[in-house]
C-alpha cells in the first residue's frame, strides 16, 4: 500500500496548504511559545533526598505528566540546608520552563524569617505556578516507647523526665517548628534533631535515635503495618481515610501546634507567560484526574491545583503568619 502511494505522481502541495488554511485560525489562538513547548526533556529539582514526601508527590504523577507534555521529566535531587540548596539552584536557572522545582512550605514562607541574614526571597526570586498538594501531618512514635497513644507517651515522659528527641527533615521545616511549639505548649523536654531529608529521620525513629517524627501518612505505611511505629495523631479536622483509626490532634488531646505541609511547583522568575500557562494547565489537568486523587489519597495527601492571583495571595498571607509567629516565639536562628 505504501509503495503504491509512493509511485503516484505528485500534483502539488494542496493538502498541506489546505490544512494550514483550515487550522490557521486555531493556531493563531495558541501563543507561539506554547505550540513548541516543551521540545526537549524538562528537569524537576527535588530539594530533598529520594524517598521523602516531595519525591513521592512527584513520582506519583510523573507518568501522567510525561504523557501530557510528550517529553520526559528528569528528576534531579539537590538536598541540603532544609531544601534551600535545591530551591536556590532552581531560582538561578534560565527562566525557560525547562527547570522547575517542587518546594515545601518552609522553603517558600518560613526560611526568609527563620534564618538570620538570609537575603534570598523565594516569593521575589521564584515564580509560583501551582500548589501541587496539601499534606496533613501525622505524629509518629516508635514501638520502643511502648505507648499506644499520645497520653501514654506524654505521661511516661513526664514521669521519667526523659528527653524526647524529635526528628525532622531539616532546620526550618514545619516538623522542626512544630517540635519547638509542641515543647512550649506541653512543657515536655523535647529536643529537635535535624536530618538531611525525611528518610534519614525515619531511619532514626526506627533506631530509637529519636522518639517522635512528623510526616505524611504514606511515608511510614509499611512500618505502621509491621508495628515498628505508632501513629499518635493527625493534624487535620477529620481523620484520614487511609488511617481511620488514628485520632485527630484534638481527639488525642494534643495542642493544635502541629503545622501541615504543602508542596508548590515553581520556576525561575521571568518565565514567559505562555509557557507558565502551559505548565499550569498540564499540572492542573493531571491533579484533577481521578487517578491522581486516588494515588494521593492512598498516601494521606490531597491534590490542590491552586494557581494565579489566589495562590500568590495565599502565599503572602501565610508568609505573614509565619513571620509573626517566628518573631513572637523568638524562633529566629541565633536567638
Amino acid at each position: 500500500m505504501l509503495s503504491t502511494l509512493a509511485r503516484r505522481p505528485r500534483r502539488g502541495a494542496k493538502g498541506p496548504v489546505l490544512a494550514c488554511l483550515l487550522l490557521g485560525p486555531w493556531l493563531a489562538l495558541t501563543p507561539p511559545g506554547a505550540q513548541a513547548f516543551p521540545d526537549k526533556p524538562m528537569r524537576i529539582i527535588i530539594p530533598y533526598t529520594p524517598g521523602g514526601p516531595v519525591d513521592l508527590t512527584v513520582r506519583l504523577i510523573q507518568p501522567q505528566l510525561e504523557a501530557a507534555f510528550g517529553k520526559p521529566l528528569v528528576v534531579e535531587y539537590k538536598s541540603g540546608a532544609g531544601g534551600a540548596i535545591g530551591v536556590q539552584s532552581a531560582a538561578a536557572a534560565k527562566p525557560d520552563g525547562y527547570t522547575l522545582v517542587v518546594a515545601a512550605t518552609n522553603n517558600i514562607v518560613i526560611d526568609p524569617f527563620l534564618k538570620k541574614g538570609q537575603t534570598f526571597d523565594p516569593l521575589r526570586e521564584l515564580q509560583p505556578l501551582i500548589k501541587v498538594a496539601e499534606i496533613p501531618a501525622v505524629l509518629f512514635t516508635n514501638r520502643q516507647q511502648d505507648a499506644k497513644n499520645w497520653e501514654a507517651l506524654r505521661a511516661g515522659a513526664a514521669r521519667t523526665e526523659r528527653v524526647l528527641n524529635f526528628g525532622s527533615p531539616g532546620v526550618g521545616t514545619t516538623p522542626h517548628l512544630s517540635s519547638i511549639l509542641l515543647a512550649k505548649a506541653t512543657g515536655l523536654p523535647i529536643t529537635h534533631i535535624a536530618y538531611r531529608g525525611a528518610q534519614p529521620a525515619v531511619q532514626a525513629l526506627l533506631a530509637d535515635e529519636v522518639q517522635l517524627f512528623m510526616g505524611a501518612a504514606g511515608l511510614l505505611a509499611g512500618q505502621v503495618q509491621s508495628g515498628q511505629v505508632v501513629p499518635l495523631a493527625v493534624s487535620a479536622r477529620e481523620r484520614l481515610a487511609v488511617m481511620p483509626d488514628v485520632p485527630t490532634v484534638r481527639e488525642a488531646g494534643i495542642p493544635d501546634v502541629l503545622a501541615n505541609n504543602w508542596l508548590l511547583l515553581a520556576a525561575p522568575k521571568g518565565l514567559p507567560r505562555d509557557v507558565a500557562e502551559r505548565i499550569e494547565q498540564v499540572f492542573g489537568q493531571v491533579l484533577r484526574s481521578q487517578e491522581s486523587r486516588s494515588r494521593y489519597a492512598a498516601q494521606g495527601m490531597v491534590p490542590s491545583g491552586r494557581t494565579g492571583a489566589a495562590l500568590l495571595a495565599d502565599l503572602r498571607a501565610e508568609a505573614g503568619k509565619w513571620r509573626t509567629l517566628i518573631r513572637s516565639e523568638g524562633l529566629e536562628e541565633g536567638q
